[in-house]
């Protein structure tokens, strides 16, 4: 899938919305001037029952939600945040690992046994590698791929995690210099 498409499919994926049949006579006319009124309504039979019919290319993105779900229940520090925002916040933060999940603890929410912050998904651990990965397959540079990735997801450190990972890229380096001389 594209990049634009993977986009496209990251944002509606955070709508809940619902598919209805409509039938194209409660629509209006599309092109009334090329199109003659029925003129005996008995010619027409009984409408069908509405059926809808979707094909889903890839209906969750890059990483289905159960796969985030699963590796947030085996991420040791996310489990804890979900038994939190399940049962309630600590009144201490019990190590240096939660301070970036307890300052914001208003910000998070639990849908579908994923984590989110605001409207992004809090991807666990495991799967960050892969995400940054498919962020980074365009080679698109440091600003545009986080503010790709803001729209998206979040975790601590993702931001240094995006500038490390470009930085250690050959193509983008290469591609970079040139940029830099010809600024120059």
């Amino acid at each position: 899938m594209s990049p634009r498409v993977t986009r496209w499919s990251l944002i509606l994926s955070s709508y809940d919305y619902e598919l209805r049949y409509r039938p194209g006579k409660s629509i209006g006319a599309a092109d009334a001037l090329s199109r003659l009124p029925v003129k005996d309504d008995s010619a027409c039979a009984e409408p069908m029952p509405p059926e809808v019919f979707m094909l889903e290319v890839e209906p969750h993105g890059p990483v289905p939600p159960k796969d985030i779900a699963l590796a947030t229940a085996r991420d040791p520090i996310l489990s804890k945040v979900r038994t939190w925002l399940m049962s309630g916040w600590p009144h201490k933060c019990p190590s240096a690992d939660f301070a970036p999940f307890i300052s914001k603890r208003d910000a998070f929410s639990l849908q579908r046994d994923c984590i989110l912050f605001g409207s992004r998904v809090v991807i666990p651990s495991q799967p960050r590698q892969e995400m940054l990965r498919m962020l980074h397959r365009s080679h698109q540079g440091v600003v545009a791929t986080k503010a790709i990735a803001r729209s998206y997801m979040w975790w601590p450190g993702m931001a240094s995690a995006i500038e490390n990972m470009i930085s250690h890229c050959s193509t983008c380096q290469s591609v970079r210099h040139l940029l830099l001389r010809k600024a120059n």
